[in-house]
């Protein structure tokens, strides 16, 4: 229904969750910036990258915390589709990500701040989760 609300009256609680299992061919990976170690992230970057049989990228998706209300994912794919995943270009999946999220400013960084770091953010965690993509398609 929105932040910290679900659909259930009462006293009720989710209990379950299903998530299904990732495409083969498929690395994840997360990073987020805090101001010190343990602290709530300013802004931090989920991805997965699937590759197709001939080690190509055929999908591209990431989600973003403290950038939004609610976590959402964006579809990357267009900005590196087709492309051979040891020189896929993830700035330019850094760049699509910028222009994709709406940042609030709060009153621990201003949603210019937080855009930027959706693209740098988006670009490390791509390559590392390419690289295992690709380590797992290797196998």
């Amino acid at each position: 229904m929105g932040p910290l609300e679900t659909s259930l009256s009462g006293g009720a609680v989710v209990v379950d969750a299903f998530f299904p299992a990732l495409p083969e061919r498929s690395g994840t990976a997360f990073a987020e910036i805090a101001r010190r170690k343990g602290d709530y992230a300013v802004c931090g970057a989920g991805v997965v990258v699937t590759l197709d049989a001939d080690r190509r990228v055929s999908a591209v998706r990431a989600s973003y915390i403290s950038v939004g209300l609610v976590p959402e994912v964006h579809d990357l794919t267009e900005a590196v589709a087709g492309k051979p995943v040891d020189s896929a270009d993830w700035a330019a999946a850094g760049a699509l990500a910028r222009t994709l999220v709406d940042p609030d400013t709060d009153i621990h960084a201003s949603a210019d701040y937080r855009r930027l770091l959706v693209g740098v953010l988006t670009e490390r965690t791509l390559a590392d989760a390419a690289a295992e993509a690709a380590q797992r398609s290797a196998a």
